[in-house]
């Protein structure tokens, strides 16, 4: 069927398709992505917004219909993930992201059984680090950000292995030396 004719200065744009709606059953009639009705609309003079107040055009041109066609917002870019200053109990992870996230990591020996807690400073430098390791254990990762609008990243798996922990002090040992005359007495 048509889904759209607007006459604007004199020209009318028509188009016959499926306009790709969300729900038209449901009355919600924003555009899916690779609607043929985006950027198929004509210009029409003092005409900023949709109905729902999103700024017009988002693309190229005008999309057919009451509304613009708003794509979702990206995730952010997780990159450069490393694990590093790692002890027999301590361990900072380090990552990137192309925009600002909140910076959360989930860790484990066998899944992800532990995470630290989410710091939620929008930041693209990210650390996080981590206590209570056991020695000689390896160890599963996952970095996770969230932008400013709650858009989720996760990165795939990566491992590290905490130290073999120091050996232990030798025992303390204390004598005394005492000396008369000719002998020496040493007593543990």
């Amino acid at each position: 069927g048509t889904i759209g004719s607007v006459p604007a200065c004199g020209s009318s744009t028509t188009l016959s398709a499926d306009p790709n709606f969300v729900n038209a059953t449901g009355a919600d009639f924003h555009l899916q992505a690779g609607s043929p009705a985006m950027d198929a609309g004509a210009t029409v003079p003092g005409v900023t917004t949709d109905y729902d107040g999103v700024a017009r055009p988002q693309g190229n041109g005008f999309d057919i219909g009451a509304y613009e066609f708003v794509a979702p917002d990206k995730a952010p870019v997780i990159s450069a993930v490393a694990a590093s200053s790692v002890t027999y109990n301590t361990a900072t992870v380090t990552w990137t992201t192309d925009k600002t996230a909140d910076s959360q990591v989930q860790y484990g020996p066998t899944g992800y059984t532990s995470s630290t807690g989410c710091n939620t400073t929008q930041v693209t430098q990210h650390t996080a680090s981590l206590a209570n390791l056991t020695a000689s254990t390896t160890y599963h990762y996952s970095v996770l950000s969230r932008d400013s609008v709650g858009t989720l990243a996760t990165s795939g798996d990566f491992t590290f292995t905490p130290a073999t922990p120091p050996p232990p002090p030798p025992p303390a040992f204390a004598f005394s030396i005492s000396a008369s005359g000719s002998s020496v007495h040493v007593n543990p």
